[in-house]
């Protein structure tokens, strides 16, 4: 089951896909199936807007980013302190 419209349409789109010579030489895709087995068309026709998924992985996306930002600052303060310690005892 897919909850993100973003991701449900984009393999779709994937099936869209020009294929020349899929089937032998001169015989092209021009048509493809979908099997809908978990109701995905229905689930968005009745919540179009519903991208809740989309909107959750670009918050973890951004809440990783400020952990490795954070992470490398204090890392820097970390050898900043160590060069200052060797100074100091020479």
């Amino acid at each position: 089951m897919v909850r993100s419209k973003t991701k449900f349409w984009q393999m779709i789109g994937r099936g869209t896909r020009l294929c020349p010579d899929l089937l032998g030489p001169g015989d092209d895709k021009d048509f493809f199936y979908v099997f809908d087995y978990c109701g995905n068309l229905e689930y968005f026709n009745q919540n179009p807007g519903d991208d809740t998924e989309v909107a959750r992985s670009r918050l973890v996306g951004a809440r990783l980013f400020i952990r490795r930002v954070e992470l490398t600052e204090a890392l820097d303060s970390t050898r900043i302190d160590a060069r200052r310690a060797n100074c100091a005892t020479r």
